[in-house]
């Protein structure tokens, strides 16, 4: 089966910053591969059609979605500009009717979240072992996003504080749709350093060029504690 690689993107909370993420689903290891992470500031709205219009020129993403919250006009100037369509989709909560779900067409953020704290959970989700500037901020988006109780019982999930989210909900808007080969099969083999797993087929352009690492795994985690701007915010937040 065609691994599906899914590109999403979502506004953050304050609606200061737009993130995209682009991700592979390996169907057969029900696997997100996170293959590609972008951020803009407010300000630099007007760059994202040309930005993306370049990254599509690395890698072929075969379909690319938006939280409507980014605005229609720019989600028309990126089709406009890299000739592709991107498919609309209304995040809401406590969904009643499936039939939008099943089409791509709404989300359910509590339904979502929840499933991509278990991916996290799972060591479904990976990130390459050499990741850029952006995809650090990804991880740390994706690592301090959980579950808030109230007083009164009532559950919801975001980043505390003024943290951004933007990235977390680019990803959670990329394992929606591919939710269905990412929630099957079981647990997969976290992969140790040193270690060169068996490959079924030969690798994909792609996987030579990121590599493996299973979010979440000893070797990412102690990455990730070697670097510096996560470093700080985990002394400054975690003592």
């Amino acid at each position: 089966m065609k691994n599906q690689k899914i590109v999403a993107l979502a506004h953050s909370k304050f609606r200061n910053a737009i993130g995209m993420i682009g991700i592979e689903v390996d169907a057969e290891k029900h696997i997100a591969y996170v293959r590609l992470a972008k951020q803009w500031k407010r300000e630099q709205i007007n760059n994202i059609p040309a930005d993306i219009k370049e990254l599509y020129s690395n890698i072929k993403w075969d379909k690319t979605y938006a939280d409507q919250l980014i605005g229609q006009h720019l989600i028309r100037a990126i089709e406009s500009k890299t000739s592709l369509s991107v498919f609309t989709i209304t995040t809401q909560k406590n969904l009643k009717d499936p039939e939008d779900v099943e089409k791509i067409k709404v989300m359910d953020v509590t339904e979502m979240s929840q499933l991509l704290l278990s991916l996290k959970l799972a060591h479904r989700i990976q990130f390459s072992p050499e990741p850029t500037e952006e995809m650090i901020k990804a991880i740390k988006q994706v690592e301090i996003f959980s579950e808030h109780t109230t007083e009164q019982g009532n559950v919801s999930y975001y980043a505390p504080g003024d943290e951004l989210d933007n990235f977390t909900k680019a990803l959670m808007i990329c394992c929606f749709v591919g939710r269905h080969s990412l929630t099957q099969g079981e647990q997969p083999m976290i992969i140790q350093i040193g270690s060169t797993p068996k490959q079924p087929k030969p690798k994909t352009p792609e996987e030579k060029m990121f590599g493996e690492l299973f979010y979440g795994s000893p070797q990412s985690n102690r990455i990730a504690n070697n670097l510096d701007t996560l470093k700080a915010y985990r002394n400054k937040n975690f003592r």
